[in-house]
């Protein structure tokens, strides 16, 4: 018994010169990434228990925030949140959602616990990285074993024909899992090598398993956040730069294979190409026929050749959902109609022969920045472009980013390019007001806000 809960203590993150309340707090950090596949359940449980334990060790000294603009950009929104909800509330008596913009203020408490763990050296990340890279490795060879022998590690079935989704069941979120807390683990496997330069086989043998089973979900935007991060390391990480483009290669060319070879990847990602090049190439001729380059006889001709019309008719049902949205958000254009209202107000949108044809209702709009525009309108957006560009600012001005190697940068520098990539504004994303977006995001920004930085040493 002695020995079993020795071999717990060397795993758990519990150092004893330490304070208790410390040590839970990072065991709760540590078991974020465990709590994600239990579910929401589970993940909430994680945070209430994080913030009363946080608010009783620290105090209200979480709150002294000493003239951080960031800060007080990112109180100001979550105050809008609740406000903007209210506003609706006495109009719709909506009353679920009020209680869940009031519920929100949770992760701006998280924010703040977490940004007082750095200040006072207290957060210890490497053991938050560990089970970040075994349980992607697990998540990925589940999903792997799915599509070979067509059930996972437990007899689950892919619920769907042409997705996997393995330990999750019916959600299809095994992709979104992998490009987030692969990364993290990934990061693991960088940070902590003597020799950053070389590509070794346990390297690429644990990579390869993240990526092809990000691959195999066949969830896109998951496998191009994966890939931007990576790509974004070689153009802003000057030190190992080589190493970055190595491993950079290695990803296309492991895709490659998986699209030549691997007939559900070549229907996925052939039609997503295709999208992609007919839109980009409508925005193109828009705006060169706009300033009059093109004649209109040529535009035609060009229009037809690539079978697409003006205003991206016939691109699929994101632009639809997208039109929809701008349209929700047209009803309160100064403060939105509150979280989670576009599933609501989607279907208040006047019936008119345009929008019949254009409109697409659903939980979210798919876009992060849209989803805010239509819950906390144009003031809410402001807000929530600043924190994000403050953030950015911040980061890339500070003298870590432009100091030598340490695994404190390369921890912070990886943070930074997952937000930076996932708040893109021109893409398909989830919704951001969900349990698990919201906590995995406000971590990594809680990670990057902080007036002291990351060490990767405890």
């Amino acid at each position: 018994m002695t020995k079993i809960f020795s071999a717990i203590k060397n795993i758990i993150p519990v150092h004893n010169e330490d304070k208790h309340l410390v040590n839970i707090l990072n065991l709760l950090i540590f078991l974020i990434p465990l709590s994600f596949i239990a579910g929401n359940l589970l993940i909430n449980l994680n945070i209430l228990i994080f913030i009363i334990i946080g608010i009783f060790n620290y105090k209200l000294t979480i709150f002294k925030i000493s003239k951080n603009f960031t800060i007080a950009i990112a109180f100001f929104f979550f105050i809008l949140v609740i406000y903007s909800t209210f506003y609706n509330f006495i109009s719709n008596g909506n009353l679920t959602n009020l209680v869940k913009s009031i519920n929100f203020i949770r992760f701006l408490l998280f924010i703040l616990i977490i940004r007082k763990m750095i200040n006072n050296d207290d957060i210890r990340i490497k053991e938050f990285f560990i089970l970040s890279l075994i349980l992607s490795v697990f998540v990925s060879s589940d999903v792997i074993f799915q599509e070979i022998f067509g059930f996972n590690f437990f007899g689950m079935k892919p619920q769907y024909l042409h997705r996997l989704s393995g330990i999750f069941g019916d959600e299809l979120i095994a992709g979104a899992y992998l490009s987030r807390f692969g990364l993290i683990g990934i990061l693991f496997l960088i940070s902590f090598r003597k020799d950053i330069s070389k590509l070794n086989f346990k390297f690429i043998s644990l990579f390869s398993i993240i990526l092809i089973g990000i691959i195999l979900t066949t969830n896109r935007m998951p496998l191009i956040n994966f890939l931007a991060v990576i790509f974004c390391s070689t153009i802003l990480i000057k030190e190992n730069r080589i190493f970055f483009i190595k491993l950079f290669s290695l990803s296309l060319i492991i895709f490659g294979i998986f699209y030549a070879k691997h007939e559900r990847t070549n229907d996925f990602y052939h039609d997503f190409f295709e999208k992609g090049f007919k839109i980009t190439h409508s925005i193109v001729i828009d705006a060169v026929g706009a300033i009059g380059i093109l004649d209109k006889q040529k535009q035609k001709r060009i229009k037809k050749n690539v079978e697409v019309e003006n205003n991206f008719k016939g691109q699929g049902w994101h632009i639809n959902i997208f039109y929809t949205a701008l349209k929700t958000w047209e009803m309160n254009p100064a403060i939105g109609g509150g979280i989670k209202s576009f599933r609501v107000n989607c279907w208040k949108i006047d019936p008119t022969e345009e929008n019949i044809k254009n409109l697409k209702c659903g939980n979210h709009p798919h876009n992060y920045f849209l989803e805010v525009l239509t819950d906390t309108g144009i003031l809410g957006i402001i807000l929530f472009s600043i924190l994000v560009l403050s953030i950015i600012y911040k980061f890339y001005f500070s003298k870590l980013m432009h100091s030598y190697y340490s695994r404190s940068k390369y921890i912070n520098s990886f943070f930074l390019f997952i937000m930076m990539i996932e708040f893109f504004p021109f893409k398909s994303t989830g919704s951001f007001f969900t349990t698990g977006t919201a906590t995995f995001f406000f971590l990594i920004i809680a990670f990057l806000i902080s007036e002291n930085r990351i060490k990767a040493e405890k």
